[in-house]
């Protein structure tokens, strides 16, 4: 039997604890990262970096808030498409966002060709998504090819490897923009290491990883807009 710890239960005196991914807490992660999105457009707009930082910061809500149309009894097709699009963006504007800082060069043709890709798939596949379901532990996905799960998650595990490999290369090796890398990086690992230890330690639905890793991911939302860019030189 699964460990229940991420959801909301009510205590004896009739009040309500809220744990990780309960619908209340997805509205708040959205709020927070909509607000973050904002202030990032506001206050570095002037630059490629913070636009393309507000933009990542913007997907990431998108994706929490299809997650609470979800839980509040919208179509589960349709914000399914709509949060898969959104995620489908995630790791390769990460890796822009490095390869800015880092002068790094890439195909970045290539990135967004795939986030193309997955995107048309996950709009226009009539059986990309049978279903969506608001568990309070988290939202269960329900995918209706297992080719486009294995070829989707490969990509973005992949992708996010990348970009903490990239970090931690450029780390020991270069000088510009040192501080805003180690923050980048650090949050990369603030969402990584706490959705890898759930599968290791805690028995989960597979089909929940989406909303657990997007979930985590403010974390990543909070160090990019209040660390990395404050600290970012020349970009």
């Amino acid at each position: 039997m699964a460990l229940d710890l991420f959801s909301a239960h009510g205590k004896k005196d009739g009040s309500v604890a809220l744990f990780c991914f309960s619908p209340p807490v997805i509205l708040i992660t959205f709020t927070i990262e909509a607000a973050l999105a904002i202030y990032a457009w506001w206050r570095y707009h002037s630059s490629r970096f913070g636009r393309l930082s507000s933009a990542l910061l913007f997907t990431l809500s998108l994706f929490q808030i299809s997650e609470w149309f979800i839980c509040r009894g919208g179509s589960a097709v349709l914000w399914s498409r709509v949060g898969f699009v959104a995620t489908a963006f995630l790791p390769v504007m990460g890796l822009d966002l490095i390869a800015m800082l880092t002068k790094r060069k890439w195909p970045t043709w290539l990135g967004y060709g795939l986030v193309a890709a997955f995107s048309a798939v996950f709009v226009f596949l009539p059986d990309a998504f049978t279903g969506a379901a608001c568990t309070g532990k988290f939202v269960v996905f329900n995918g209706g090819s297992l080719l486009l799960d294995i070829l989707y998650g490969s990509y973005y595990f992949l992708t996010t490897l990348l970009g903490i490999v990239w970090c931690i290369i450029d780390l020991c090796r270069r000088t510009l923009n040192r501080r805003a890398i180690s923050w980048l990086l650090a949050g990369y690992l603030a969402f990584c290491l706490p959705v890898l230890a759930i599968y290791i330690f805690i028995l989960v639905n597979r089909a929940g990883f989406a909303s657990i890793l997007c979930g985590f991911a403010v974390l990543f939302a909070l160090a990019l807009a209040l660390k990395v860019l404050p600290a970012v030189e020349k970009v």
